[in-house]
């Protein structure tokens, strides 16, 4: 039973061995696969990275292409609408080349090409100033920008680290804009005196120009005019031709010398009006030009802004992201954690099973141990069992002799027999003895192999051992006899070598009872009886302390049953957390791979590239770096103080000198706008003495009713024709304003400046001369302009003479 029981016990803990180990197989696969996914999470947030940066140089990429594909379309746009008002133009044209009132259309143009030219200069003349005055004023915005630029731009150095050479490139513009600021101003002063001068000039032009006489027919012939191709225009034109041929020779006379007059000077006026128009088109190109780099500059401020703007929306992003990425870290340090303390508990598992190990090896041993002393044990039961039937043999043997000699030593029977009851009372005593021995070492199988010896028991009785003793139990008597034969074996050597010498005194004594020396003798037989009765004495003290150290022998035993129990029980509770063990394992495998998913995702949606560290390591020395900057800002502050306070100063002085020269040059302005008045008064008084005479040169003379009626029309119609060429205050308009009957006239046609006919050719064909006729003009081509000056004096004169007009 007992061998069985070990057997078993020694299979279960090989299979449990076996199991530990394929444990621990597993817990190895299970750590290579996860160092394996560790690295394939590091490959993948590599590539993750990689692609991440190959993205944002396609898109910087994508970008600069879009912007240059975009810069590309809207010059391919302008280019179409170019072609397409060339090509409108040109078809127009072509459609109106060859009828007449193309051609009437054309001469009407070219007619009012002249008069809106001088309309424009005119007007020029009065919007120079309000642009000059614009001009004023974006210049000092100009300069208001400029200096938020300049504080922009060197806070922009201070945090970008601006290159020498774009900070030298800046500092440029700086001053070529305040080179242009002030060549603006000066520009648009001597711009002023020369519109001043060609408003005189222009005003002399037109006043001298023509008659009022001349400019009354001029209206008339040009108000009655019909189409070309109408039937009845010649004979008209015919009768009113030799109806006002009437003038004398003198007065034609005085009236061409006055013209040739006039002529010589237009010729001249019109020489010094294209060099002023060169020297105008030449300073419109500065400040259109100035204009240009005015709003570069502005431009470049906005690009400014905007980069700051951009600037502080990346900081926000990066702070964002970088606390994304701090969550990130702060993940990945549960992770690492959370695998920590998985290594941890794998090597804890790992030591436990070293101890199991260590102790199923030594559990092992003692099982080997007891199965050699097992072995051991059934080769002494067999050599007990043929000493067993020896002594059977010789005890028949010994009884057949005891019967064939019982009747002739029935004495020695009787004695044999006191003496086989004392033995059997021994026997009885000692099969006791083995009992309570069997009892007590019943479980000394399991560790008392190394002191199995071969044993035999001293006494009378054992040759006439009962049957029944056959059947006892050889292991546990094997187990009591093997520890302690050696000791039995020794006290029999001295037991025998005490009986001998006992045996020489008494053959001693009892030879020397015969001699003198008798009392010598009973000295040394009493010493031996003293001897005897110590070794005996000793005998008996080591068996009792034979009986003690099995006892003893015996609580150890248990000791070591118990502590086998509780190797067990710990056994069996590592072999159920072993089996737990895979599956929390396999779940910590799981929420890892969870784990792994999600940040993967958080990776890709946030898009982190490589540059992240580099970034916060470049954030953290632009932030050592700003405060370095600040320290020595601090530093230089007293210093920076004293040179800004020098600096407006400075500033304040230029200021005022500038206010000082545009001062002067308004004054000079208004000194040059009343001598233009002057000269102004100076010919309005010589066109009222011409007027005058012609008055008195067409008195007296009678006209027929169709005559008065045709003059009446004609001053009616001069009435309704005549505009004033009213300044537009915006500068935007040149559109004059008509006096009477407004609704039934058309504006005048609008040039760009180089071309004034172009772009206006969608006017009907069959329109009356009245419509879109701001004033009268020749046939010759000369241009009338009445009414340029607008004072009230003059106008009394000029209304008083037209009621002298009709009266007469």
């Amino acid at each position: 039973m007992r061998l069985t029981e070990l057997r078993e016990a020694n299979t279960t803990m090989q299979y449990m061995a076996e199991e530990i180990e394929e444990k621990d197989d597993k817990i190895e696969e299970m750590e290579r696969a996860y160092d394996v996914r560790k690295k394939g999470l590091d490959i993948a947030n590599d590539t993750i990275q990689r692609r991440d940066s190959e993205y944002h140089v396609s898109l910087e990429n994508y970008q600069t292409q879009d912007y240059q594909n975009r810069e590309e379309l809207a010059r391919q746009k302008l280019r179409i609408k170019e072609l397409e008002e060339q090509n409108g133009l040109r078809r127009f044209r072509w459609l109106e080349r060859e009828s007449p009132e193309a051609q009437l259309r054309k001469c009407r143009e070219e007619n009012q090409s002249l008069k809106a030219q001088m309309t424009r200069e005119i007007e020029y003349r009065d919007n120079a100033i309000e642009r000059a005055d614009k001009l004023k004023n974006e210049a000092n915005t100009v300069n208001v920008a400029l200096k938020e630029a300049k504080k922009y731009i060197t806070k922009m150095k201070k945090r970008f680290k601006i290159s020498p050479r774009t900070s030298r490139e800046i500092e440029q513009m700086e001053d070529t804009s305040e080179s242009q600021v002030a060549v603006l101003a000066q520009l648009s002063s001597f711009k002023a005196d020369c519109d001043a001068k060609l408003y005189a000039q222009t005003l002399t032009i037109n006043n001298l120009r023509a008659s009022p006489k001349q400019r009354k027919h001029t209206l008339i012939s040009f108000r009655k005019q019909t189409p070309p191709h109408s039937p009845s225009l010649q004979p008209k034109m015919a009768q009113r031709v030799r109806k006002k041929s009437t003038k004398t020779a003198s007065q034609w006379l005085d009236v061409s010398v006055k013209f040739e007059m006039f002529h010589e000077l237009k010729r001249a006026s019109d020489q010094q009006l294209e060099e002023k128009d060169d020297t105008i088109a030449q300073l419109q190109a500065d400040v259109d030009s100035m204009d240009k780099e005015i709003k570069d500059m502005k431009s470049q401020i906005q690009t400014f802004q905007a980069m700051e703007s951009e600037h502080s929306r990346c900081k926000k992003d990066l702070d964002a992201q970088i606390d994304q990425n701090t969550a990130h870290e702060n993940n990945v340090q549960q992770m690492k954690a959370t695998a920590d303390e998985l290594s941890r508990e794998i090597n804890a598992q790992k030591e436990r099973q070293e101890e199991q190990k260590t102790k199923i090896s030594g559990l092992e041993k003692d099982v080997q141990k007891l199965n050699t002393s097992l072995e051991g044990a059934e080769i002494e039961k067999l050599d007990l069992e043929k000493d067993i039937q020896e002594l059977k043999t010789s005890l028949d043997g010994s009884e057949t002799k005891l019967k064939e000699a019982k009747d002739s030593a029935s004495t020695e029977q009787q004695k044999a027999q006191s003496d086989y009851d004392k033995a059997q009372k021994e026997l009885g005593s000692a099969q006791q003895d083995l009992k309570d021995l069997q009892e007590v070492h019943a479980k000394c199988l399991l560790s008392s192999s190394n002191d199995a010896m071969d044993v035999e028991v001293n006494s009378p009785s054992t040759e006439k051992e009962p049957a029944s003793t056959e059947k006892m139990d050889v292991d546990s008597f094997q187990s009591t006899v093997d520890e302690h034969a050696i000791t039995i074996q020794v006290l029999k050597d001295e037991l025998k070598q005490m009986t001998e010498s006992r045996d020489k005194w008494k053959c001693a004594v009892e030879e020397s009872r015969s001699d003198s020396q008798d009392h010598e003798m009973t000295d040394a037989y009493e010493s031996s009886k003293e001897i005897e009765a110590r070794l005996n004495d000793r005998i008996g003290g080591q068996f009792h302390q034979l009986v003690r150290s099995l006892q003893d022998e015996n609580a150890k035993i248990k000791t070591k049953n118990a502590e086998l129990q509780t190797i067990r029980a710990d056994a069996r509770a590592e072999a159920a957390s072993l089996r737990q063990t895979p599956s929390k394992a396999q779940q910590e495998i799981v929420r890892l791979k969870k784990e792994k998913l999600r940040l993967d995702q958080e990776l890709r949606d946030l898009k982190v590239d490589t540059t992240v560290q580099q970034e916060m390591a470049r954030l953290r020395k632009e932030k050592q770096e700003s405060i370095k900057e600040l320290k020595n800002l601090k530093g230089d502050s007293r210093a920076n103080a004293i040179k800004r306070t020098q600096d407006g100063a400075e500033r304040a002085k230029l200021d005022k000198a500038r206010e000082t020269r545009l001062q002067d040059e308004m004054a000079e302005q208004v000194r040059a706008r009343k001598t233009a008045e002057a000269t102004v008064e100076r010919l309005q008084k010589e066109i009222e003495g011409l007027k005058k005479g012609n008055e008195g040169q067409t008195t007296g003379k009678k006209r027929d009713s169709s005559d008065v009626k045709d003059e009446q029309d004609g001053d009616s119609m001069e009435g309704k024709g005549q505009k004033r060429f009213k300044p537009d205050p915006t500068g935007t308009s040149t559109t004059p304003a008509t006096q009477g009957d407004a609704s039934s006239s058309t504006a005048m046609p609008q040039g760009n400046g180089e071309n004034p006919v172009q772009g206006h050719n969608n006017a009907p064909a069959d329109v009356d001369m009245e419509q879109g006729q701001g004033g009268s003009e020749s046939m010759t081509g000369g241009v009338v302009d009445p009414a340029v000056d607008e004072s009230p004096e003059y106008l009394q004169r000029l209304r008083e003479a037209r009621a002298g007009k009709t009266s007469e």
